[in-house]
């Protein structure tokens, strides 16, 4: 079966996203449509068992593109820049502690008798 792909387009002057899932089939077009929800009590809620939506990791990785092709970013992000930056000095650091730096001052090897 071919796999869901996925298309977002702005609404209503950038008010809302416009998200749209489709595949191919050998005979035509898949397209969903409007999700509908349902009320549930108490009771029910407690026996959700079929997800709104199933995706393959591949799925959920192209709808993940499509969200960042339309300027959408994870709320928290690692600094990995400054991360690699400090652990480049910590290196820098320790090849200077262990003379192996093109900077390092000379190690003395005192051996007593």
């Amino acid at each position: 079966m071919n796999r869901w792909q996925f298309s977002i387009g702005t609404g209503n002057f950038g008010r809302h996203f416009d998200v749209y899932a489709f595949r191919p089939t050998t005979s035509g077009l898949e397209v969903g449509t409007r999700l509908l929800l349902e009320k549930l009590t108490e009771d029910q809620e407690a026996d959700i068992r079929e997800p709104t939506i199933r995706l393959t990791h591949e799925e959920a990785q192209a709808l993940f593109d499509e969200l960042h092709r339309n300027g959408f970013r994870p709320t928290h992000q690692v600094d990995e820049a400054g991360a690699l930056k400090a652990t480049e000095r910590h290196l820098a650091d320790l090849q200077r502690l262990l003379g192996l730096a093109e900077d390092a001052p000379p190690i003395k090897i005192i051996r007593e008798s």
